[in-house]
């Protein structure tokens, strides 16, 4: 199958933003009393785009904090944090690549709030359309795009484009 493809954001325009998103979302962090030190927990809760997520990760340890990055293989319980052999120091974020409705990242959300005891906060690098209900948004968006099929920086169709180091929108 043959697509084409037009840049919705270059590669400069990413960077950009994930490095202001990174000094956002550690603003979340270094806010709290509680944090004892600079210790992250990313925890990619889809089959989040590997690219952007060490980029992202990369964005956070150049500002000096250390970073542990999960992903989630399995559904949300109490087990899942169980079989975690680390202990929950620092903070915790959730990170999605793309969403169109944030339910993902809200559910989630709301389960590791009940099983953690350490703040946790929620980013979708790419949202999609229209939000009708905001308290579904997460709490950093790195861009808000077209309801359109994206693919680049690991994000790809049919095992295409993912090499690319722009952002494009399938036509």
């Amino acid at each position: 199958m043959h697509f084409t493809t037009r840049t919705l954001l270059t590669n400069d325009a990413i960077q950009q933003r994930l490095n202001s998103l990174a000094e956002q979302v550690l603003g979340d962090f270094t806010s709290q009393q509680s944090m004892p030190h600079r210790f992250l927990t990313v925890v990619a809760v889809t089959r989040s785009s590997t690219a952007l997520l060490e980029q992202f990760c990369s964005c956070i340890q150049d500002l000096g904090w250390d970073v542990t990055v999960l992903t989630l293989s399995e559904p949300l319980s109490a087990q899942w944090f169980v079989n975690q052999k680390f202990a929950w120091d620092g903070g915790c974020l959730l990170f999605q690549d793309v969403s169109s409705s944030g339910e993902t990242l809200l559910s989630s959300k709301n389960i590791f709030q009940q099983y953690l005891d350490v703040p946790v906060s929620s980013c979708c690098m790419f949202r999609k359309g229209v939000f009708v209900d905001h308290t579904q948004m997460a709490d950093h968006i790195g861009f808000s795009i077209p309801d359109d099929f994206i693919v680049g920086c690991g994000l790809h169709a049919n095992g295409q484009f993912q090499e690319r180091t722009d952002v494009s929108v399938l036509i």
